[in-house]
């Protein structure tokens, strides 16, 4: 079964919670993991349905609580096949219940 998950990326641990706190506002969606990712980044996965995850991502990239978002990367992959999801050990893959 495909699923929609939304990644956000940025340097700043502070920009990734306030991302989050957006995104949790601004939307349905369920938060997935967090990750630190080389050199200092952060990246934070949520799923949900397609609607709720692009919704999400523009709250995380707009940055109005006084943090700027400039410093956020956010992508959306939609239908993404199990055999992904289980690579990376998200939901909708081997590991996980559906």
């Amino acid at each position: 079964m495909a699923r929609t998950v939304g990644v956000v990326e940025s340097h700043s641990y502070a920009e990734i919670l306030g991302a989050a706190n957006r995104m949790a506002k601004a939307a349905d969606i369920r938060f997935v993991r967090y990750e630190r990712v080389g050199e200092g980044s952060v990246a934070l996965v949520v799923a949900g349905d397609t609607a709720n995850v692009q919704l999400a991502l523009a709250a995380a990239k707009d940055g109005r609580d006084g943090t700027n978002g400039n410093g956020l990367r956010a992508d959306l992959l939609t239908h993404v096949p199990s055999e992904v999801l289980g690579v990376f050990s998200l939901p909708g893959g081997r590991f996980w219940d559906p």
